[in-house]
């Protein structure tokens, strides 16, 4: 019993390691703009880390080095826009709805529905 308990426990930490590399990536990847190159090496480094405190070093040590590098750190700010209306009159609408009309009723007949 003790030995299940044991290999389960050593599972879950090997889950949670895992959630910690991805949450970290994930973090990094959304906040700071990198190239392939730099995605690749950071996705390297946070892999390598052995537990889940080393993967937080890892991601703060990445992450303020791209920022203090002049990195384009990404804002969650959003800009506010005013709703956009349709471009279409009605007269365009209602043209468009009949042509629909049109064409289904063609295919309905075609079809031996009607």
């Amino acid at each position: 019993m003790s030995k299940a308990v044991k290999i389960l426990n050593n599972r879950i930490d090997e889950v949670n390691l895992f959630n910690a590399r991805l949450a970290a990536t994930s973090e990094l990847m959304r906040k700071v703009t990198l190239t392939k190159e730099e995605k690749e090496r950071a996705i390297k480094i946070l892999d390598t880390a052995s537990s889940i405190n080393e993967v937080k070093r890892s991601y703060k040590a990445l992450y303020e080095g791209y920022r203090a590098g002049g990195r384009q750190v990404k804002s969650k700010n959003r800009v506010n826009r005013r709703p956009v209306h349709s471009v279409m009159t009605e007269s365009a609408k209602r043209q468009v709805v009949q042509e629909s009309t049109n064409e289904v009723d063609r295919l309905a007949r075609l079809a031996g529905i009607q």
